[in-house]
């Protein structure tokens, strides 16, 4: 048996540089992120992550704000599915998604996020 180039290994991180583009949406289960790619760091691509809210494998979002006029930090985790919505938009500062290969019978694969941490910093 060869492994070839289908190995990956999980959970994987996304470039520190991802930025979410089209925000999680409860309806598609998915939200869009532009970030670049672990073999080629030149240029952007776009990437549809996939957010599980059930299962063994339910994906953990959490949230950090920080707020200037306060010196605030705020720290939430979980964050419950039911605020994906509101929290993951192109709003977010800057985010951290660790992700996992899911091959479908097709042989295609889509990427599930294992968790997100959404960073904002209200100035």
């Amino acid at each position: 048996m060869s492994i070839g180039e289908n190995i990956v290994l999980s959970p994987m991180k996304l470039h520190d540089f991802t930025k979410i583009t089209t925000g999680y949406t409860a309806g598609s289960g998915s939200m869009s992120v532009s970030t670049y790619d672990c073999w080629d760091e030149s240029v952007p691509v776009t990437m549809t992550v996939m957010l599980d809210t059930t299962g063994d494998l339910q994906t953990v979002v959490s949230s950090f704000v920080w707020n200037a006029a306060t010196n605030l930090v705020t720290f939430t985790l979980p964050v419950v599915p039911a605020k994906w919505e509101a929290l993951l938009t192109p709003a977010v500062n800057n985010v951290k998604i660790w992700v996992r290969p899911v091959k479908a019978t097709d042989g295609t694969f889509s990427w599930h996020a294992y968790s997100v941490i959404a960073y904002q910093f209200i100035r």
